[in-house]
């Protein structure tokens, strides 16, 4: 059902303006062809799907947290793809009532180092007790550095203040406008209070405990460490969480752990962005982590819906033309993609 919703809530790329309804193609016609075309820096290749030699395949994949699907045509002989991975929308499950064939274009997503500066609220000597663990080691500095972009949980310690190992949630290039779990914690009368940014269905846990499903809440804590996760759940079962630790001293809020970031400051909303995977000579090459495409649009168009029976599931079939670079694992080698098209599908229903 998760991979059903999320075939659908692809198709709010393509966002809705007018009706359409989709065509049937009678059974046992031919499907629609789906092939590519273009230049590997300036040779030309050209495939086209035949179920023989090379092969449509679709699915979905994760990356720190981060959900997206991707379509890829194999030529089996020549032992080359093309493999295009679309970034998950802000909510992944919505409602379908319209279906758009506008023409529109896509953003490539790129990865890019970005420094974040731990913060501990009211408790300005505290950073010198502080450390996170970067590869198999902990390190006492209050900035870490991501070099990839998604949900990242790093495992964090308070030396002096309690023997536990916390994992301390960083949001990286997905900070939700439409819908996130953020709250805010302030002090009591001998209590800590919660009060979430957004409405929805709310479960509220300390330590892993669920302690409220209301919107705000107080409780009563000992004095110690303690981390407050809230889960936020619409009436479309989309799901987004927020976690932060809390220092409690004397019944109260001494501190509460939180994040910023350094300079740069990278794109906030990475949302429903395009990334390339292409294999040539055994060699994979991918768009993911250089800013060679920020200027480049991946665009859509010829977008069309259909169903091959009554009771066959919706299929939205579009086609995409797009210029990029594409770089190797150890971004020392690269290939040029230029004048690319293809028509290429995903199963929506």
């Amino acid at each position: 059902m998760k991979n059903l919703l999320f075939l659908i809530s692809f198709v709010l790329l393509f966002a809705a303006c007018k009706k359409i309804e989709p065509n049937y193609i009678a059974e046992g016609s031919i499907d629609p062809i789906y092939k590519m075309s273009g230049k590997i820096d300036n040779k030309l290749v050209s495939f086209e799907v035949d179920d023989t030699i090379t092969f449509l395949t679709e699915g979905l994949e994760k990356f720190y947290a981060i959900q997206s699907m991707y379509t890829k045509i194999e030529h089996k002989k020549s032992k080359q793809s093309l493999k295009i991975s679309v970034i998950q929308p802000e909510k992944m499950y919505q409602l379908i009532n319209d279906y758009n064939a506008e023409a529109h274009a896509l953003s490539f997503f790129y990865n890019q180092e970005q420094c974040f500066r731990f913060i501990f609220s009211t408790a300005i000597d505290l950073p010198q007790y502080f450390n996170y663990q970067e590869e198999n080691a902990f390190v006492n500095s209050d900035e870490i550095t991501l070099k990839e972009k998604g949900i990242h949980y790093i495992p964090v310690r308070f030396k002096g203040v309690s023997n536990a190992t916390f994992d301390y949630m960083i949001n990286y290039g997905f900070e939700s406008t439409q819908f996130n779990a953020k709250f805010k914690v302030t002090k009591g009368v001998n209590s800590i209070l919660f009060d979430a940014n957004m409405n929805g269905n709310h479960q509220w846990f300390v330590d892993g405990a669920l302690i409220s499903e209301d919107k705000n809440g107080e409780i009563e804590l000992n004095d110690g460490l303690y981390q407050l996760t809230h889960i936020l759940t619409d009436e479309r079962n989309n799901t987004t969480s927020y976690a932060t630790i809390i220092n409690v001293h004397m019944q109260n809020l001494a501190w509460e752990l939180i994040t910023e970031k350094c300079e740069p400051v990278a794109t906030v909303n990475n949302f429903q962005t395009v990334y390339l995977e292409y294999t040539l000579d055994g060699v994979k090459y991918s768009s993911k982590n250089t800013l060679a495409n920020n200027n480049q649009l991946f665009n859509l168009s010829d977008i069309e819906y259909f169903k091959a029976s009554a009771t066959s599931p919706i299929s939205v079939k579009f086609t995409a033309k797009f210029n990029a670079t594409l770089y190797d694992k150890t971004m020392t080698n690269k290939i040029e993609l230029t004048d690319f098209e293809g028509t290429f599908k995903y199963e929506i229903l």
